[in-house]
């Protein structure tokens, strides 16, 4: 029995936190690329990570544009997710302590590129279905995933019958990061 509540209790763990640390990811990318914050999607995100990312900007300003105030609430959720995460499977008192904080940066990281994975597979699905319409959610996707696009796009540009392999580059790249960060760390 013990075994499922803690199944239960690393799943929960799972999904809250790793929701949250997405939504503060987004909010820091779509401030990065100057996104429409009048977007409704926007709206949602800045509701969602405020509370914890106010008081956190009174202490810790931004940098050369980037909000290091978000990336340092994502670093601290992501290892509060993993200690809790710790606690469940060997208990408080084995937890490495000297591993967990590396491990909390390698998993952000991954975490970054697995957003964007996502962000670009959902923009190129949605690129099926929505011609011609404005939709808020996909004009936040467009506007998150276009630098990235972009930039392919220079190397290989959309063919003349309209086809665009940037997706698919992109996130070949994407993947061969994760593959690279895993094999070096050892990590997931």
């Amino acid at each position: 029995m013990t075994s499922a509540f803690s199944n239960v209790g690393l799943f929960l763990i799972d999904i809250i936190f790793s929701i949250f640390v997405y939504a503060v990811l987004l909010r820091f990318f779509l401030q990065w690329v100057k996104a429409d914050f009048y977007n409704p999607l926007c709206q949602l995100i800045i509701r969602v990570t405020d509370p914890l990312l106010r008081p956190l900007r009174k202490v810790i300003p931004g940098f050369f544009g980037v909000d290091c105030a978000a990336i340092l609430l994502a670093y601290l959720v992501t290892l509060l997710q993993l200690i809790f995460t710790s606690i469940l499977i060997v208990g408080a008192a084995n937890i490495p302590w000297h591993f967990v904080w590396l491990a909390a940066i390698i998993k952000l990281i991954l975490t970054m590129v697995t957003l964007y994975i996502w962000l670009i597979v959902i923009r190129a699905i949605a690129s099926w279905f929505v011609q011609g319409m404005y939709n808020p959610i996909i004009a936040a996707l467009f506007q998150l995933t276009e630098p990235l696009l972009s930039k392919a796009r220079r190397i290989i540009p959309v063919t003349k019958s309209g086809f665009d392999f940037s997706p698919i580059i992109v996130i070949i790249v994407l993947i061969c990061i994760q593959i690279f960060i895993t094999s070096i760390f050892g990590y997931y």
